[in-house]
This record gives structure tokens, C-alpha cells and sequence, in this order.
């Protein structure tokens, strides 16, 4: 696990980040994307986002 032992904050961030699609992904599975539009919009920006900043910031 690299965040536990050497403190870097990227895989942690791409981690979150890929549990947000999951979890955009499993609303599409299960059929309630249509009634979650806006949110899941929203949350696969900011998952976006969260992939950005990982790779920009490198900590």
C-alpha cells in the first residue's frame, strides 16, 4: 500500500477517483442513471478532476 508507507497522496486520489466511477457505473447498471442525471454528471467530474490533480500535483 503506498499512501500507508510513504506517505503519496496520487495513487490514493486515483483510487477515490476510480471508486467514484464505480459507483457511476453501478447506477448505470442497475437502471437508475436516468433518474441520478445531474449527480452523475457530477460525480464523474469531479472524478475527472481528482485524476487532474493526482497527476499534476505527483505528492
Amino acid at each position: 500500500m503506498k499512501y500507508g508507507k510513504e506517505k503519496k497522496f496520487m495513487p490514493l486520489l486515483i483510487a477515490i477517483a476510480f471508486g467514484l466511477f464505480g459507483l457511476s457505473h453501478l447506477a448505470t447498471f442497475f437502471g437508475i442513471a436516468a433518474s441520478l442525471e445531474i449527480v452523475l454528471i457530477v460525480v464523474r467530474t469531479i472524478a475527472y478532476l481528482l485524476v487532474v490533480f493526482a497527476l499534476i500535483t505527483k505528492k
